[in-house]
């Protein structure tokens, strides 16, 4: 499957179209969807026990969030957890809120900016049309 994409581009006074066509990948979906996401950092840090990752794990994904990136780690005798997750924007208060609920953690979240998110500036002239 794929798109078209035309780019109109006026030098000197002429005007032409190239047309280019791509192949629609998740990313390309991905950044589609993410204006109905929201992106949140998790800070956690508490007692070092097992089932740390797998908890925080699960509240994400309850909320039909995802896990991007993350770094863990064990500082003595506690543990460290810092998570890049996107979660729908209807599902972001509820989870916020079931992160800072979790006993014996200390936790934080933070909105953040689309990861994947990349600034396009167009040529003088041109215009991109989808």
């Amino acid at each position: 499957m794929y798109r078209r994409m035309l780019e109109k581009c006026t030098n000197d006074n002429i005007t032409h179209t190239t047309r280019t066509f791509f192949y629609e990948t998740k990313s390309l979906f991905r950044a589609f969807s993410a204006a109905d996401s929201e992106f949140l950092v998790v800070n956690a840090v508490g007692p070092d026990r097992p089932g740390i990752v797998s908890d925080f794990t699960k509240l994400v994904v309850d909320q039909e969030g995802s896990v991007g990136e993350s770094q863990a780690s064990r500082l003595g005798s506690h543990f460290g957890l810092m998570m890049l997750i996107t979660v729908p924007k209807a599902k972001s208060e509820a989870l916020q809120t079931a992160v800072k609920k979790m006993s014996d953690m200390n936790t934080s979240c933070y909105l953040t900016g689309d990861p994947n998110a990349v600034e396009v500036t167009p040529k003088d002239g041109c215009e991109l049309v989808l």
